[in-house]
């Protein structure tokens, strides 16, 4: 329908730079008030003993670094007798009190070690192996699963990403940082991962931390192809994990929305309705026409098949953590960075991006919602963040069980859907997108009658008559 240049992609980060700077100035102001509400926020965060909210902490306390919160956990810590910080060398005894009591030094514990990183060219993937680079520079190797893509074998690809934007900051403060990232020849839907026997016992012997973020996040894909990526993929990286010699971590990235038919997402795992074993074996003999015929009975009450393949996966993730630590990352909506390592990057039109960008050329007038529902954003720098840190924390705790943290707005500070839409307006007649068809307009509806009118008269029928006109005028359509 629309097609973004590489300016489109540049106003969408000066736009996010320009949101975070006016936010940062509202949070300036209300920093005295924030202090106050953060102490306490840690002192219930301690008597819940909520996975997530811990998570939260430790990325205030540890990541960012900002005296209040340093603060806030000094008062908490007196108000409970210690007389200061507790040390670092201190060994947990596994104990959810005693891991919470160590002071945590999360570029200490990856001093040293290798990782395993699938899904390390994603969005996501590029965020979290700078990160790593970044703020763990003692790391020894990151290992990066590569497959060739377009012609291009891995060497090729391992260049380009060495030289993407994003590695701008870490190139400037340690040129040398890509002989830490190492890329592994391999794919996801390839029986034992496609690797060799060489690189499988290199990792078997020198891992101990695996991040698994490799996915197909294609909402409108077959099932046959959600399940033979995101499901039968993990399954081959568990059996890599499973046969690692000394693994500490493996953290599996899911979605927040692969259990919709719960009232309430639980940080914890759930059964799938169906077994994915079961679901392995279906796609692979049954005849693709009739998969499609029974997909909407399978699927459930998720809201699409790469919802339907997470939930399985969690399943399979589940049956593996008696065999090693393992923990589930369920981020809600990733959009770009709040801070680090460029605001408001982002490389393609997945998720919000797309919806601004659709809505800012004038081909996106309608919506189909509650205004007042929250916009569960999640900027990409704070789930790696959650990421990286349940790492470290599954390493510590070694819980039999995984560990699983919901990536999720709180309720604390939530933007509601009318307020993306006006805020995107305010700044996309600002500063207007290139090549636009129409005017930035449109609406929230929460009548599904009325939107479908609106789709019909300002979405097909005038996408149908421009390309007519287009083509009359002897040119490709859009």
């Amino acid at each position: 329908m629309f097609n973004a240049t590489v300016s489109d992609i540049s106003f969408i980060n000066c736009v996010y730079q320009k949101y975070h700077r006016d936010s940062m100035e509202i949070e300036m102001q209300g920093k005295a008030m924030r202090k106050t509400i953060v102490a306490s926020r840690i002192s219930d965060m301690q008597k819940r003993r909520c996975g997530r909210s811990c998570v939260y902490c430790n990325i205030s306390r540890n990541l960012t670094r900002e005296q209040g919160f340093r603060n806030s956990r000094r008062r908490y810590l007196n108000s409970k007798g210690n007389k200061g910080p507790m040390s670092s060398s201190k060994k947990p005894t596994g104990d959810e009190d005693d891991i919470m009591s160590v002071t945590s030094d999360i570029p200490g514990f990856f001093k040293g070690r290798c990782v395993f990183v699938t899904g390390g060219t994603g969005f996501m993937g590029k965020v979290l192996v700078e990160k790593l680079l970044r703020s763990c520079p003692d790391i020894a190797t990151v290992y990066l699963l590569m497959r060739p893509k377009k012609g291009n074998d891995i060497n090729i690809r391992h260049e380009e990403l060495i030289r993407s934007e994003i590695f701008d900051g870490l190139r400037n403060e340690r040129p040398g940082f890509a002989s830490q990232l190492v890329a592994i020849r391999g794919d996801v839907t390839l029986d034992n991962l496609g690797l060799t026997l060489e690189d499988r016992s290199l990792i078997e012997k020198k891992v101990s931390v695996v991040f698994h973020c490799a996915a197909n996040v294609r909402f409108d894909q077959k099932l046959k192809n959600a399940v033979k990526y995101n499901t039968l993929g993990t399954s081959r990286v568990l059996e890599l994990a499973e046969g690692i010699d000394n693994l500490d971590a493996f953290v599996h990235v899911s979605t927040a929305y692969c259990h919709c038919e719960q009232p309430v997402l639980e940080e914890v795992t759930y059964p799938s309705h169906t077994d994915p074993h079961n679901i392995l074996q279906l796609v692979e003999w049954m005849d693709d026409d009739v998969l499609d015929s029974i997909t909407p009975k399978l699927v459930g009450k998720l809201p699409n098949t790469y919802a339907y393949s997470k939930n399985l996966t969690e399943q399979l993730v589940s049956s593996y953590s008696a065999k090693f630590p393992t923990a589930i990352a369920r981020p809600s909506i990733v959009t770009g960075p709040w801070r680090e390592p460029i605001p408001g990057w982002v490389e393609n039109l997945n998720g919000p991006t797309g919806l601004l960008v659709g809505a800012g050329k004038g081909v996106i007038r309608s919506m189909h919602c509650h205004p007042e529902f929250s916009a569960d954003i999640m900027p990409c720098d704070i789930a790696i963040n959650a990421i990286i840190i349940l790492a470290w924390r599954v390493a510590n705790l070694r819980p039999r069980q995984p560990l699983v943290c919901n990536v999720t707005e709180s309720g604390d500070n939530s933007l509601s859907w009318a307020f993306v839409l006006d805020t995107g307006k305010k700044y996309l007649y600002e500063n207007p997108l290139s090549d636009a068809i129409w005017f930035p307009d449109g609406s929230i509806k929460t009548s599904w009658l009325i939107h479908t009118l609106c789709v019909i008269f300002f979405h097909f029928l005038p996408a149908y008559l421009i390309d007519l006109l287009v083509t009359l005028c002897g040119k490709k359509p859009l």
